[in-house]
């Protein structure tokens, strides 16, 4: 029994042996990818982005300044339509306080001044 065991025990460790031989070959292929990886990476160059930045920048500035342009033209339009409500609220007052009846009146003025200066 324990000349079985000892097989069966080497046999265990002889296939720990192979799965530990496998994973070192595996890791050692990966190694080298890795390795050729980073070469390639190295090789690369970063292309010169000043233009885009320049772009950006340019653009960002024109934004700013037309967002100004617009809130310059908000408040202004805001003070027209301000000083609209108040002449319409005037004139109301105004028309409020005339006579029903002006224009008889103003008939009834002409007349009286023709008469005037027919006499």
């Amino acid at each position: 029994q324990l000349h079985g065991k000892q097989a069966e025990v080497l046999g265990a460790h002889n296939g720990l042996r192979e799965l530990l031989a496998k994973l070192q070959d595996g890791h050692a292929v990966l190694h080298d990818k890795h390795r050729d990886l980073l070469g390639a990476i190295s090789g690369i160059t970063m292309p010169d982005l000043s233009p885009f930045h320049d772009h950006f920048s340019v653009v960002g500035d024109v934004l700013t300044q037309q967002r100004t342009k617009v809130t310059s033209i908000e408040q202004r339009l805001s003070t027209l339509e301000k000083n609209d409500q108040d002449q319409q609220q005037l004139l109301d007052a105004i028309l409020k306080r005339l006579p029903l009846d002006l224009d008889k009146q103003l008939k009834g003025i002409q007349a009286d001044v023709k008469s005037a200066y027919a006499a």
